[in-house]
């Protein structure tokens, strides 16, 4: 709200006061309504002001108003009038989503407040910042020494003329020249214009008018539309310290008429004032000025005889610019800067609003109260402590950064300044006010936040009071960074960029990087106030022109000059782009991982080459297996195609999918383990299950729209949808609607409702329609009911009885035919006869019907002989019962009774029953007109009691019986003697009327022809009726009657009794109705205007609804229309305290249930809560023949005659069980393992993992731990395991992959290890390193037994082959001959008693030696096994006694038997004889 001058009329809320109110919207705590006193129903104190505020019609803001909007931890979020709570944890001050300023004690990061910098940021004062060296510009200066004439330059839109400055249109919009003021008294004004390469280039024409003064700072005002035409106004600082300003104007030509006269579109400048200002006050020397955005207005620093400085305003005046005299102080020492407004303020008179920051506080003000010299936007205003900012640091100085690149949102303010850090060290500080006052919509108490932009080295440098100035440039050709914070000392120069992230935000929030900081390549030695340097762009080159030097590419190029510089300083800053796979600032190489990267290590990688999946910071050289790598992406995908998530079976294990991608779903029915996905059926973008139009959760553009309760597709949505082609889903229309467009949009009603142009929506029918087109016009009768208008075209509602004269048909109310008054079951069912008609026969029974049948023409009734009773209109009942225009001789007709009245006596025609109403006289009499008209009188010639005789032409004497006659008999009596009781019938004197005569004056006339007996001659006045007809009313003295009742009356013996008022019909007795008049309701058993409570009207009788109804079409209890609360869901007209089985309540009504639930609570196939006998109930409300997976056979508590089977949701650690337990799973998800029930991530000890069957299977005997051995076997047959370590006792042999107790064959145990290794390839079994066969691997191949090796064949002399036969280990061994043997074959070792190989204890080969040989060596001499001691044959150097060498000198060939020595075998050749044999006795 506005906390402005104000009257008010309204109470706060509440009862709270203005105080209690302010006091929470201005506290520096978040504001609960709890801590206001009475807040009521108000969420918080922001609520509570708006309230208060908005409810308050007699607000009247001040013209002058300043902004309190929203409190702090609220933003304006639906413009300025509306504050919603910023939902950001620990966030002071936000927009959207992004939080602005965070709370104390917690910091800025990337949109959110954090304890702590995350990532690779660093704490910088109250928010995280890229490192030091992650900077996007480089600094880069260059003095230019230069013999120009001054150092003190100003933008002007001047341009050097022939013979002074001019302007033309396209330099005021310009102020790309520069003016050269002198700095002593003995210069001129130049102009200038700086070149691309940063060189002045001056022009030589002097302005005049300046000269004679010297200059600190100047600005140009303007331009202003004036009588004179044309102005600009020059403000300088003398080099005295006064102040002077000068005004230039010209009329410049019209554009059209120069352009056509081929003229010049210039004009040239006239000096018009020149004028020195009034100092604000004694002594004190202007040293800077500043123009502000408006080009109106300019604030002046000014420096004291106590080195103080104040910054004032001097504004230029509005009617006729000349610059006002009044100086007024600004309340600070530097000069204000633009505060930017948000969009929806930024028009009108105050769009232009100042910050200016003094030691005492800051102050937020419109430019224009400035201008009008208003007290509350002076410098005064800060000691009254309405501080603009939340906080304030000391000395610090305003500056405007601009943002052009925002739309709306043109700038961000910062004060910003040096102070003193740690151990001396000067710190270049800013204090930053993101996005002004948009957040919030305030003028005072802004959030702020102060960021540490980098530190000034050489500290040492600097005296106390270190002198800087703060300017801002903008970085045109930097996308990301509109503009940059300089910082320029005696020094150094530092650079800020202003970051403000192309984010897809309504305001990007934009923030200052730390600082670029390098020392001045030249001190200046007069650099006494830096103030006195102003920024001056470099224009860029001309397109296509050759760069003026390598490099990076320039983002900004300005001068620095002013009096604080010897020279003017080109400043050139450059983007900093590295290439990818470098670093900034020196482009150094990333880590061999990083495409990009902030750093050399390998958690400096900004972006990977390739990341691991789901993980983009995650890098790694090769992706893992199980995932494909994306070059173009630089990730590595799940190699799956329709997998979304891949993870890792463990450190460093293969990737396998844990999630399916869009499009793909779970495929349980894939073998193996794992998490399968299969794409969706092809009419469903995402589903439950793979290739099944029924498991659709979204559908494809092919399938159409999700049906409503189902997960099936279709191109079109069933009745009461609409398709919503955003959701892809059948979306419910609204209430009765049946078809519709749009939420609001019905275009055909559901039944029972009709469509209302008016408003597209489905109103309610009648309760008697079951459907309808209109309001009060049924299509479509509720059962029971028919249409109440015998007329099809015509608009009805529906009823059970019909209106007197109609009668109910089968489908509407039809008019009875023209006999019948009243009809029931068909036109000329008669209950009553109409008018005109009687009864063809006997009249029916009350309530029952009979057919009519014509009276005579002129009857309106008549009895049942055809006797008229009463005549038509014009027509009157003769004494005949005849209905005729005239009455008979001696009768008048009767308007009145509609009969023909007997005349006088006298008469024999009259008018009327009177004497004197005759129109003509019986014989003897004379007519005596009266009044001279038609009528009169009939006068007897005779006295009273005689009569005229025409023979005689004399009166004669009447009978003494008559008073007065026609003739003498008393059969002709005209009247009866006065005195007595006898009355006149037919002539003679009676003494009573006969019966159907009535005595009237003494006269018997017939009654009525409807009377038997009458009071008078009219059909009103019978007292008794004749036989067939009717009194009406019965029991009445006298009335009339008739041939049956008429409407409205009820038949009886006795006649006709009157219905209750408002009643057509009452058969059964007078005082009970069965049928109403038009407009009037049967509330049996009497006519009412309107039905009480508890009944409807229908067709003109009052339903009494069932007990069950609150409203209803019918008496019975499935004809509600309404149902009460009690008893609040219909179903099928029947209003019920529960929906029944089948059934689920929704709005009121019970709807069937999916055609799979037994009982349920939606439509949906997922929304069952009982199911049909047989099934299962899974846990999503579906009722299915099993459970399915993830689901369990469960009993669930439930009524007699027994619990419903239910399945259950396994416990989360499975994903099939057969309990709730996650000891109780059957079946595990992706990368566990099923293990006693349990579901691991990893397998406990003495077993391991089958990713294939999802298990832990032991490990073989002997192991103490084992993994899957490599996949080798045909899919679905398991894992095989392999020992990876060994129980005590037993050896691990990775041949086997199992512990054994010894190493097989091909393996060998090293001394001291427990784990087998392989022997050498060529070995079967081997011993000691490895290479020591002790069988050999291949089968042809000869173990040598000396060498442990396998060769080819047994090698060379001296080695004997030996075959032990299949079965042995080894079989072919190759064994040493005996001692000087060159050949032992051993054709059959078993015959020559040589056992196979065997291993010895100490798990060494043993075989047995070769005794026999089959050849000896050289010089040897073989010796037969027949040798006396000689086992086997062997070589021996020379023969023993009783042998010789054979001729070739190879073997030992026995003697003679009779020598003992020989050279030979015969016996000659003895040398020495045996000695004879001894004889041994018989028998031993």
């Amino acid at each position: 709200m506005l906390l402005q001058c104000v009257t008010r009329s309204a109470p706060w809320p509440g009862g709270l006061s203005i105080h209690d109110i302010m006091a929470a919207v201005l506290a520096d705590h978040r504001p609960d309504a709890g801590a206001l006193p009475g807040a009521g129903p108000f969420a918080n104190a922001g609520d509570l002001v708006r309230a208060a505020w908005q409810a308050d019609p007699a607000r009247r803001p001040s013209a002058t108003a300043f902004r309190q909007q929203c409190a702090m931890y609220f933003v304006a979020a639906g413009g300025l009038d509306a504050c919603a709570s910023c939902d950001i944890d620990h966030c002071k001050a936000c927009v959207g989503q992004t939080c602005l300023v965070c709370v104390d004690g917690f910091l800025l990061q990337a949109g959110a407040c954090v304890l702590d910098c995350l990532g690779r940021d660093t704490f910088a004062g109250g928010r995280c910042l890229p490192r030091p060296g992650e900077r996007p510009v480089h600094i880069g200066t260059a003095v230019h020494p230069t013999a120009l004439p001054s150092r003190v330059m100003a933008r002007t839109r001047m341009r050097p003329g022939p013979t002074g400055p001019v302007i033309s249109a396209e330099s005021l919009a310009n102020t790309d020249r520069v003016m050269l003021l002198p700095e002593d008294d003995s210069g001129f004004v130049l102009l200038a214009a700086i070149q691309p390469d940063g060189q002045i280039a001056v022009d030589s024409t002097p302005i005049t008018e300046l000269a004679g003064h010297g200059f600190r700072s100047f600005v140009e005002l303007g331009p202003f539309d004036t009588s004179d035409g044309t102005t600009l106004i020059g403000v300088g600082c003398t080099d005295d310290g006064g102040v002077v300003s000068v005004r230039y104007a010209c009329r410049l030509p019209d554009p059209g008429a120069s352009a056509s006269a081929g003229e010049s579109d210039t004009c040239q400048l006239g000096f018009q004032a020149y004028e020195w200002l009034i100092l604000p006050g004694g002594g004190d020397q202007c040293e800077t000025l500043a123009a502000l955005a408006d080009g109106r207005s300019v604030s002046a620093e000014f420096y004291g005889r106590s080195r103080q400085r104040w910054a004032y305003w001097l504004v230029v005046e509005s009617d006729e610019p000349r610059l006002l005299q009044d100086w007024e102080y600004v309340g600070a020492e530097y000069h204000p800067a633009v505060f930017p407004l948000p969009p929806g303020l930024a028009a009108g008179p105050d769009s232009t609003w100042v910050l200016a920051a003094g030691p005492e506080g800051t102050a937020l003000n419109p430019l224009r109260m400035v201008a009008s010299r208003d007290p509350r936007a002076t410098g005064a205003s800060l000691t009254f402590g309405r501080r603009a900012l939340d906080q304030h640091g000391a000395h610090l100085r305003a500056v405007f950064l601009p943002t052009p690149s925002r739309g709306g949102h043109t700038g961000e303010v910062v004060l910003a300044g040096i102070r003193p850090g740690f151990d001396e060290e000067l710190v270049f500080e800013a204090q930053h006010v993101p996005l002004g006052m948009l957040a919030h919509g305030r003028t005072r108490d802004i959030p702020t936040y102060t960021v540490e932009l980098g530190h000034l080295p050489e500290p040492e440098t600097y005296g106390p009071d270190v002198e800087y100035t703060l300017l801002a440039v903008e970085l045109a050709q930097l996308p990301g960074y509109p503009s940059a914070l300089v910082l320029l000392t005696h020094a150094h120069i530092a650079v800020a960029p202003l970051h403000c992230p192309e984010e897809e935000a309504p305001v990007p929030a934009c923030y200052l990087l730390r600082a670029s900081v390098m020392p001045l390549s030249v001190r200046s030695q007069t650099f006494f106030h830096p103030g006195m340097v102003v920024a001056l762009a470099i224009p860029p080159a001309v397109p296509g022109a050759v760069p003026l030097a390598s490099g990076p590419p320039v983002v900004a190029d300005f001068l620095l000059t002013g009096l604080a510089l010897d020279d003017p300083l080109q400043v050139t800053l450059a983007a900093v782009f590295c290439p990818d796979g470098t670093f900034p600032p020196d482009c150094l190489p990333c880590d061999e991982v990083c495409a990009t990267c902030r750093g050399p290590g390998l958690m400096d990688c900004s972006r990977c080459r390739l990341s691991l999946p789901g993980v983009s910071d995650a890098c790694v050289s090769a992706c893992p297996e199980g995932t494909l790598a994306d070059l173009d992406a630089g990730t590595c995908e799940c190699a799956d195609p329709g997998c979304a998530e891949c993870h890792p079976t463990g450190p460093g294990g293969a990737y396998r999918c844990t999630t399916c991608a869009p499009g793909f779903a779970q495929d349980l029915a894939a073998p193996g383990g794992g998490l399968v996905c299969s794409a969706c059926h092809a009419a469903c973008s995402q589903c439950l299950a793979p290739d099944s139009a029924a498991a659709c959760t979204q559908c494809s553009p092919a399938g159409g729209f999700l049906q409503p309760g189902t997960n099936t597709c279709r191109s079109t949505c069933p009745a009461g949808f609409r398709a919503d082609v955003e959701s892809g889903r059948c979306v419910a229309c609204m209430a009765g609607c049946q078809a519709c467009q749009a939420a609001d949009q019905c275009t055909a009603c559901a039944d029972g409702y009709f469509l209302d142009d008016a408003q597209n929506r489905c109103l309610a029918c009648h309760a008697s329609c079951a459907k309808c087109h209109r309001a009060g016009a049924c299509a479509v009768c509720q059962p029971g009911l028919v249409f109440l208008s015998p007329n099809p075209l015509a608009d009805a509602l529906c009823g059970s009885a019909c209106a007197p004269g109609e009668y109910r048909a089968q489908w509407r109310c039809m008019d009875c035919g023209p006999s019948c008054a009243l009809c029931a079951g068909g036109p000329d069912s008669c209950q009553v006869c109409a008018a005109e008609y009687r009864w063809l026969g006997a009249p029916p029974a009350a309530g029952a019907t009979a057919p009519c049948t014509d009276c005579p023409a002129g009857c309106t009734s008549c009895d049942a002989a055809g006797r008229c009773l009463t005549c038509s209109q014009g027509l009157f009942l003769a004494p005949d019962g005849t209905c005729a225009a005239g009455c008979p001789a001696g009768h008048f007709a009767d308007d009145l009774d509609g009969s023909c009245q007997a005349c006088a006596i006298q008469c024999a025609r009259c008018t009327g029953d009177r004497a004197d109403q005759c129109t003509d006289c019986a014989a003897g009499l004379t007519l005596s007109p009266v009044d001279g008209g038609p009528a009169g009188t009939c006068d007897s010639a005779c006295p009273e009691g005689q009569y005229f005789d025409w023979p005689s032409s004399g009166c004669m004497p009447c009978d003494p019986a008559c008073a007065a006659c026609s003739g003498p008999s008393d059969h002709e009596c005209w009247s009866c003697p006065a005195g007595q009781t006898d009355v006149l019938q037919g002539g003679e004197c009676v003494l009573a009327c006969a019966a159907g005569h009535v005595a009237v004056a003494r006269r018997c006339l017939p009654c009525h022809g409807s009377c038997a007996a009458c009071t008078g001659t009219r059909s009103t006045e019978c007292t008794s009726c004749p036989g067939g007809l009717l009194a009406l009313p019965a029991g009445s003295p006298a009335g009339r009657c008739v041939a049956g009742c008429p409407v409205g009356y009820h038949t009886a013996p006795d006649g006709c009794s009157k219905c209750g008022d408002h009643c057509s019909s009452c058969p059964g007795q007078p005082a009970v109705c069965a049928l109403c008049e038009r407009g009037w309701l049967l509330d049996a058993p009497e006519c009412v205007a309107g039905c009480p409570a508890g009944a409807s009207g229908l067709g003109g009788m009052c339903v009494a609804c069932d007990g069950t109804c609150l409203g209803c079409f019918g008496p019975g209890p499935s004809q509600c229309s309404s149902c009460p609360q009690e008893r609040a869901f219909m179903l099928d007209g029947a209003c019920m305290g529960a929906c029944p089985s089948g059934t689920f309540p929704l709005a009121g009504q019970c709807l069937p249930c999916h055609g799979t639930c037994g009982e349920c609570f939606g439509p949906g196939h997922q929304e069952c809560i009982a199911c049909p006998g047989g099934q299962l109930l899974t846990a999503h409300g579906a009722c299915m023949d099993a459970c399915p997976s993830g689901q369990y056979v469960a009993q669930a508590p439930g009524s007699p005659p027994g619990p419903t089977p239910v399945c259950q949701l396994c416990h989360g650690s499975c994903s099939e069980c057969a309990g709730p337990t996650d000891a109780q799973c059957t079946g595990c998800p992706a990368e566990r393992f099923l293990h006693a029930g349990a579901c691991l991530g990893a397998c406990p000890a003495g077993t391991f993992g089958c990713l294939e069957t999802a298990s832990c299977p032991g490990c073989p005997a002997g192991c103490a731990a084992c993994q899957p051995a490599p996949a080798g076997g045909p899919p679905g047959a398991g894992c095989t395991a392999q020992c990876t370590a060994c129980l005590p006792g037993f050896v691990h042999s990775p041949g086997r992959g199992t512990c054994v107790e010894a190493c097989p064959a091909g393996e060998f145990l090293p001394a001291g290890a427990d784990t087998c290794q392989p022997c050498h390839h060529s070995c079967g079994a081997c011993t000691g390193d490895g290479s020591a066969c002790t069988a050999c691997a291949a089968a042809d191949a000869w173990l040598d037994f000396a060498q442990g090796t396998c060769v080819d064949a047994c090698p060379g002399p001296g080695m004997g082959a030996v075959d032990f036969g299949p079965g042995a280990s080894p079989r072919r061994v190759c064994l040493p001959c005996p001692a000087h043997c060159e050949a032992c074959p051993v054709p059959e070792p078993a015959a020559a008693g040589m056992a196979p190989c065997w291993e010895t204890d100490g798990r060494a080969l043993a075989c047995p030696t070769v005794g026999s040989c089959g050849r000896c060596a050289p010089v040897m001499l073989l010796l037969p096994a027949s040798a006396p001691g000689r086992p086997a044959d062997q070589c021996v150097p020379s023969c023993p006694d009783g042998f010789f060498p054979d001729s070739v000198g190879s073997r030992c060939v026995p003697c003679h038997a009779t020598c003992s020595r020989c050279s030979g075998p015969s016996a000659d050749e003895c040398e020495g004889h045996a000695p004879p044999r001894s004889k041994l006795p018989l028998g031993t």
